[in-house]
């Protein structure tokens, strides 16, 4: 869908860039043509009528600009919507205390349930971390590294686990 708006929107700015084109193309021609012209009358019924195409084809482009916008816009606040509701249903596989084992290669630790606050620290694949908390698609917890003997505390993406359920 967004490969679809994407090329929607780059057929739409290709059409605007010719109408544009257009426009200035025929500006100049009026202009040009003015100074050759010996009929001052004419010269000046055809500016006129040029002007307004030219202001015509202008509120055109204009009103497919803010189409253009309104459906940016309508497909952003649609894709939100979809985060909002899989990050729901993520973080209910995940009640407080859910163990998770970690199936990618390796996820960062992040500082908040935020994206863009990715730290250093990480776990691999295999890796079996007791998430206490969840928010925004990510899930906290302090892994203990029984090979350093140290704990580090943050922020998992839940997307990098899969619950881990006690049989009985």
């Amino acid at each position: 869908m967004l490969l679809y708006s994407y090329l929607l929107n780059l057929n739409l700015l290709n059409l605007m860039k010719k109408h544009l084109i257009l426009i200035l193309s025929l500006a100049v021609f009026v202009s040009c043509s003015n100074n050759e012209s010996g009929s001052v009358p004419a010269a000046t019924n055809n500016n006129a009528a040029e002007l307004q195409k030219i202001e015509a084809e202008k509120q055109k482009l204009e009103q497919e600009r803010q189409k253009l916008e309104e459906e940016k816009l309508r497909q952003a606040e649609e894709s939100r919507r979809q985060v909002v509701v899989a990050n729901a249903k993520l973080e209910q596989q995940f009640p407080p205390y859910t163990q998770g084992v970690v199936v990618v290669g390796k996820t960062f630790f992040h500082s908040s349930a935020d994206p863009a606050t990715s730290r250093g620290a990480f776990l691999v694949s295999g890796d079996i971390c007791v998430i206490t908390k969840v928010s925004n698609g990510f899930g906290y917890t302090d892994f203990y590294n029984s090979n350093n003997g140290k704990t580090t505390s943050g922020w998992i993406n839940l997307r990098d686990l899969e619950p881990i359920y006690d049989a009985g």
